[in-house]
């Protein structure tokens, strides 16, 4: 499916799946590999995403750059506060309040997508209610949805009630349970067992 030159690059050869290991400084480390049939790849995927800090964004982008998919960045009209102590008590209040804080994008081309990522980060246990501003005014029928995630102070738990949030808002869709990670690798053997295999 692809080789590897001694300088480290990979280059593929057919379409297919496989993982490349390299051992140095004592450890190893794998990559997994995904080479498509230009023919058979599909131009159905959107990734859109909130991002705050820029973690969700790169996510979002590696996503985009494996599947070949159309980037929407959900993006909320009244800018949140970088003040952390701030931001966690406004995102408690919005999630008690059951708040809808405004957005200013929207895929105006909803029907001609398959599968949709959705990135976003843990916020007070779940996903930020901007994201359900979003989603909800969306019909998902025949629509899978992958939910990733990341956090650096929140574990698999609250990422799990972020997935039951996005099936709450993410009207008729199919939703995966996703994605809690900030791991390059992770993404790839993800995306190898779901959505590219």
């Amino acid at each position: 499916m692809a080789s590897i030159s001694k300088k480290g690059t990979i280059k593929a050869k057919k379409a297919g799946k496989t993982t490349i290991t390299a051992t140095t400084s004592g450890k190893k480390l794998k990559c997994y590999v995904v080479v498509n049939d230009p023919s058979s790849i599909e131009k159905n995927v959107l990734i859109t995403y909130f991002t705050h800090t820029g973690t969700t964004k790169e996510i979002a982008k590696k996503l985009q750059k494996l599947t070949g998919g159309d980037l929407l960045r959900i993006k909320e009209r009244n800018k949140y506060t970088s003040d952390y102590d701030t931001l966690v008590d406004l995102a408690q209040d919005e999630i008690e309040q059951n708040a809808r804080p405004k957005v200013t994008t929207e895929a105006r081309n909803i029907d001609s997508y398959d599968v949709i990522y959705v990135g976003y980060p843990i916020w007070w246990h779940t996903a930020p209610m901007v994201v359900e501003t979003s989603l909800e005014r969306y019909d998902f029928t025949e629509k899978t949805i992958y939910p990733v995630s990341q956090s650096a102070s929140m574990d698999r738990s609250q990422y799990n009630q972020s997935v039951t949030f996005i099936k709450d808002c993410a009207r008729n869709a199919t939703v995966d349970d996703g994605l809690f990670t900030t791991s390059t690798e992770q993404i790839h053997a993800y995306l190898a067992d779901t959505v590219l295999k």
